[in-house]
């Protein structure tokens, strides 16, 4: 018997569970009601949990950050070295990358 039975039916709490310790890279993309990329940021951590509330990431300096659960958007890295352009910030061999995207209705991005 499994522990589904307490989520919603698109939640795979078993799949979710297979990324919890895992280290992701993810680029989020906040996009106007144009769906024109108003503002980009890049984001790394371990995944500690993964709910149907959402995915919490711990970032190398002990913060957290949260994002929707949307495990199914992650896909295995290729090994390497990546870097982010935001921060020159560089992430070796992460498990996992990502991109989400984020929609306002706002048509300008501040």
């Amino acid at each position: 018997m499994t522990d589904d039975k307490k989520y919603p039916d698109w939640f795979d709490s078993e799949r979710a569970a297979s990324f919890v310790g895992k280290y992701v890279l993810i680029g989020i993309n906040h996009r106007n009601s144009g769906n024109e990329i108003v503002k980009q940021r890049q984001d790394h951590g371990e995944i500690v949990l993964i709910t149907p509330e959402g995915m919490v990431i711990q970032r190398p300096d002990g913060s957290q950050f949260s994002l929707p659960p949307c495990y199914w958007e992650l896909q295995e890295a290729n090994a390497g070295t990546y870097k982010l352009h935001g921060t020159g910030e560089t992430v070796s061999d992460p498990d996992y990358t990502g991109v989400l995207s984020f929609w306002s209705s706002e048509s300008q991005g501040n």
